[in-house]
């Protein structure tokens, strides 16, 4: 595998190297193996895991108010890490949490985020997951 591959899986906490003897890194085996298998599945198939392991904008699907739920939680953390760079909740009713501009449905986002978090019932994730794709989001959560 290409060494600059290898770095860039690095930086994205994919792998970490077996022993590192001053600038030379050794890798296990089996730790090539299954790199090999995530390049085959992911950057030959053209997907890009930059937009989903270092964002640059995020959208929380399912944004509530309810401070015991998933939507509130995900959009709270956001805040809280000061993540630096455009944050979107998506819901149907609500305008704004947590000082956050909310919007009813992703395609009524002022643009594609790199990725979401879904915080919504199991029987809503396919299509949301479709409506993503068609988007071209960089990947969901």
């Amino acid at each position: 595998m290409h060494p600059q591959t290898l770095r860039k899986y690095e930086r994205l906490g994919l792998v970490q190297p077996a022993r590192t003897i001053g600038s030379m890194r050794l890798y296990s085996d089996a730790e090539i193996e299954r790199l090999r298998l995530i390049k085959v599945l992911v950057e030959d198939a053209g997907v890009n895991l930059d937009r989903l392991l270092a964002p640059r904008s995020v959208a929380v699907v399912g944004a509530s108010p309810r401070v015991d739920t998933y939507g509130h939680q995900a959009l709270d953390n956001l805040v809280a890490a000061d993540f630096d760079g455009p944050v979107f909740g998506v819901h149907p009713r609500e305008t704004e949490v947590l000082g956050i501009r909310c919007y009813p449905s992703l395609s009524d986002l002022p643009e594609v985020p790199d990725a979401i978090v879904i915080a919504t019932p199991a029987a809503t994730v396919p299509g949301l997951i479709e409506e993503a794709g068609q988007l071209g989001v960089g990947g969901a959560v």
